[in-house]
C-alpha cells in the first residue's frame, strides 16, 4: 500500500521542490534543515514518540529564519541523584535565541520526552519516582520566528530511588528575612552556599520561620561550585513574609553565607547594601559553663542595635543577656526564652541613649547551644553591622 515511508518520501520530495522554487538560491542542507527544524508536532499514540510532521509554510519560514546555533556547555552538576535531590542544568546563551527547550526522556532516544521551555540558561530538575533509572536530557535553542537549533549533546543522570543521603554537617543562619521593618526599612535576605570540596555535596534547606515552616528543599551542588538564592525566602520557600533562620544541612565541609539588606534607594540608586551573615555549626555555640559577649553596641540617634539567637539544641533555655556601658557600668539586664530548635529576635532591647556598649549572655539550661549576632543599624541607610557572638 502506498502509505507509511513509501509515502512520505514523495511528499518529502515534493516540498523541497517547493522550497527550492520559492528560494532558488536555497541548498539541499538548508532546505533539509528548515523542514527538519520546524513542523508541528505530533504524537503516535501506539508508542508515544513524537515528531514533527513536516509543514510547508514553516519551513518556507525558516529558511528566511535560519535557526539559531545549537547550545554549548550543556552539563549537570552531578551525575546521580537520590528522590528529591536537585540536578542543576547549565548551557551557553545563543545569539539570536528567544528561548529554549528543554528535554527530559527515559531513554536515550528520547521516544517519550517531557519538554519545557525557558528564557534562562539554566534548568533545575527534582524527581521522586519510585522506580531507579537513568534521565537523559537535551537542549535547543529557540528562535521566535519559530525556528529551533539542532538538539545539544545529551546528558545523562543514574537515578536510585532507593538511596539516602546522611548528613554529617550542619549550619544555622540567622536573620533570614522578607518583613517590613523600622520605617522605611523593609528586609530581604539572600543565600550563598560554595562547595569547596572535590566531591558533589548533597544539601538540606529547611527554613524556621515566626510563623511559617515550609518543607524542607533538597539539592546537590557539585564539586568547587557555588549557588545563589536571591530574596531566599520568596525564591527557594515561596514565602511572602516571615523571619526566622535557615538550617543547612550537608554531606560534606561548605561555606553557608547569607546577606538580610533592605531596599532603600535615593531616586534611582540603591543606597544599602546590607549585612553578612556566616552559617555556624552548634560546635560553636554557648553553653551553660560559658559566657557569650557582644562588642561595639549602639542605641542614639544614628544607631539601633537588635539580637538573635538561635538553638542549636534539642534543650529549650532561658537566657540571661546583660548591657553594660563602655566602662562596664551595667545598664540593663533582660531574659529571653529560646526555645529547641528555633529562632529568636530582640529587637531594640538595648535602651535608648547608649553611644558605646557591650553585653554578656548566660544560658541558663544545661546542654542547651546558643548561636548569637547583633546587629548594630545604621538609621539613615538601614545597613547592618553585624557582630557574632564571642564565647568565652
Amino acid at each position: 500500500g502506498f502509505f507509511g515511508t513509501s509515502a512520505s518520501a514523495p511528499y518529502v520530495a515534493g516540498m523541497v521542490a517547493l522550497l527550492a522554487q520559492a528560494s532558488p538560491t536555497t541548498t539541499a542542507a538548508n532546505a533539509r534543515l528548515a523542514l527538519r527544524n520546524t513542523g508541528t508536532a505530533i504524537t503516535d499514540a501506539r508508542n508515544g514518540i513524537t515528531r514533527n510532521a513536516v509543514q510547508a509554510d514553516l519551513a518556507l519560514a525558516g529558511l528566511t529564519c535560519p535557526p539559531p546555533s545549537t547550545p554549548a556547555s550543556f552539563a549537570g552538576n552531578t551525575t546521580s541523584l537520590c528522590p528529591g535531590g536537585q540536578l542543576a542544568l547549565t548551557w551557553s546563551a545563543v545569539t539570536g535565541a528567544s528561548g529554549y527547550t528543554v528535554q527530559v526522556g527515559g531513554d536515550s532516544g528520547f521516544s517519550n520526552p517531557t519538554s519545557t521551555t525557558t528564557t534562562a540558561t539554566n534548568y533545575t530538575f527534582s524527581s521522586t519516582q519510585a522506580l531507579s533509572g537513568t534521565f537523559y536530557f537535551r537542549v535547543a535553542a529557540n528562535a521566535s520566528c519559530g525556528t529551533s537549533s539542532p538538539w545539544s549533546a545529551t546528558v545523562q543522570v543514574a537515578y536510585s530511588s532507593q538511596c539516602q543521603t546522611s548528613f554529617t554537617h550542619t549550619y544555622f543562619l540567622s536573620g533570614i528575612a522578607r518583613v517590613p521593618g523600622l520605617a522605611p526599612a523593609f528586609w530581604y535576605s539572600d543565600v550563598t552556599i560554595l562547595n569547596p570540596a572535590g566531591t558533589s555535596a548533597n544539601l538540606r534547606l529547611s527554613f524556621y520561620g515566626v510563623s511559617s515552616f515550609p518543607p524542607a528543599t533538597t539539592i546537590t551542588l557539585g564539586a568547587h561550585q557555588q549557588e545563589t538564592w536571591h530574596d531566599v525566602l520568596s525564591s527557594l520557600f515561596a514565602i511572602a513574609q516571615d523571619k526566622g533562620m535557615i538550617v543547612v544541612e550537608s554531606t560534606v565541609p561548605v561555606e553557608a553565607l547569607s546577606r538580610t539588606y533592605s531596599q532603600i534607594t535615593t531616586g534611582t540608586t540603591v543606597a544599602t547594601f546590607g549585612g553578612a551573615y556566616v552559617g555556624l555549626e552548634a560546635g560553636q555555640a554557648l553553653g551553660v559553663s560559658r559566657t557569650g559577649f557582644f562588642a561595639a553596641l549602639r542605641s542614639d540617634g544614628s544607631f539601633r542595635t537588635n539580637l538573635e539567637f538561635v538553638n542549636a539544641s534539642t534543650t529549650p533555655t532561658d537566657l540571661t543577656v546583660s548591657f553594660f556601658t563602655d566602662a562596664g557600668t551595667p545598664i540593663a539586664s533582660t531574659t529571653v526564652n529560646v526555645p529547641a530548635d528555633r529562632w529568636v529576635q530582640l529587637v531594640t532591647p538595648l535602651p535608648s541613649g547608649q553611644a558605646g556598649a557591650f553585653a554578656t549572655v548566660q544560658v541558663l539550661s544545661g546542654g542547651a547551644q546558643v548561636l548569637g549576632w547583633a546587629s548594630v543599624i545604621d538609621g539613615a541607610s538601614t545597613d547592618p553591622t553585624m557582630i557574632s557572638m564571642l564565647v568565652q
